[in-house]
């Protein structure tokens, strides 16, 4: 889909209904879409999904995957907003925060 987010997602009574605006949808990496569901289920049902994806698919995504493009992605929204000037204080504290481990699950 490529644009997952709250505004993109029907609910009805409390159910999926439908996903919407397919203008940026693509071929790609099933990691990327798991790492834009990671921000409504929050890391720990993130891997439950996955668990679940992964035994009903066949397929064997990895969590460690979804959390490296998250810190890719976080570290592309910093490099953006430096750009433009926009000084994001908790933004830039999340980034040296998470970085370290990026890099170590890239080497490992």
């Amino acid at each position: 889909h490529g644009d997952l987010w709250n505004e993109n997602i029907i609910i009805e009574d409390g159910k999926f209904k439908a996903l919407i605006d397919w203008e940026h949808s693509q071929m790609g990496d099933p990691h990327w879409e798991f790492r834009m569901i990671r921000r409504f289920i929050g890391w720990d049902g993130l891997e439950k999904l996955l668990f679940k994806y992964n035994c009903s698919s066949g397929r064997m995504l990895k969590f460690s995957h979804v959390k490296t493009l998250d810190k890719l992605a976080l570290s592309h929204q910093f490099n953006f907003r430096v750009k433009r000037n926009d000084s994001s204080q908790h933004l830039f504290q999340r980034y040296i925060k998470e970085w370290p481990d990026c890099i170590y699950e890239i080497s490992h």
